[in-house]
């Protein structure tokens, strides 16, 4: 009898950190999102095209008006025929914007797919290209998808010097937890805490996850 209540007792507890990975898994989105418009910014204006400026900006935002104003099929249209027609700058920005919209709109596989092939594009540049992997992963984890096959494609990330490296980390410790391997989650997200270069908001938030599971 002992036993059955150890695994009810160890089923609560994986319930309880898939809860804590679902929880803060948000706050890694709108970081995320943050560090998109950034250097999506960067790389609009580094990759313009003058004689496409006035007519690629002008079809950008009126497609981001469209999906405001609720029409998300006109937007979606407006945006896919951009992302096809320009190779960079608005393109690329176009394209994230789609797969942004189509997760909001509930058609996550088809973001995840977005993502994932902004991510595999060698046109796109790597901090872009990264940013797509972290959101691809990140919104794949609610989904049917591995775990270990979300680390892998998460694991070039997190080395030392690439832009989205402590999210990334933050992320597989998410996984982790999603799994139910709280010692693991602990010992990743210890390292960013005591990491001197991490930035200070991020710390805080670890901080909170780290003290949600009882460190």
């Amino acid at each position: 009898m002992s036993d059955v209540f150890r695994e009810i007792e160890e089923d609560l507890r994986r319930e309880r950190l898939k809860h804590l990975a679902t929880r803060f898994g948000p706050y890694v989105a709108g970081v995320a999102i943050l560090a998109i418009a950034v250097v999506g910014g960067y790389a609009y204006f580094q990759s313009w095209q003058q004689d496409r400026r006035e007519e690629a900006g002008n079809i950008f935002v009126a497609a981001l008006n469209e999906a405001r104003a609720g029409d998300v099929a006109k937007a979606l249209e407006t945006l896919d025929g951009e992302a096809n027609a320009d190779d960079g700058g608005y393109g690329i920005l176009a394209a994230f914007a789609a797969a942004g919209i189509r997760s909001g709109n509930g058609e996550e596989q088809a973001a995840i797919a977005g993502w994932r092939l902004l991510a595999a594009d060698s046109a796109v540049g790597r901090p872009l290209r990264d940013a797509a992997t972290l959101l691809a992963a990140m919104h794949a984890m609610n989904r049917d998808e591995a775990p270990a096959d979300l680390e892998a494609e998460l694991a070039p990330l997190a080395g030392s010097g690439r832009p989205l490296s402590y999210l990334a980390r933050e992320l597989t410790a998410l996984l982790a937890l999603s799994q139910g391997d709280e010692v693991r989650a602990k010992e990743i997200l210890t390292a960013l805490v005591e990491d001197p270069q991490i930035p200070a908001g991020l710390r805080g938030r670890v901080s909170q996850l780290l003290d949600s599971l009882g460190s």
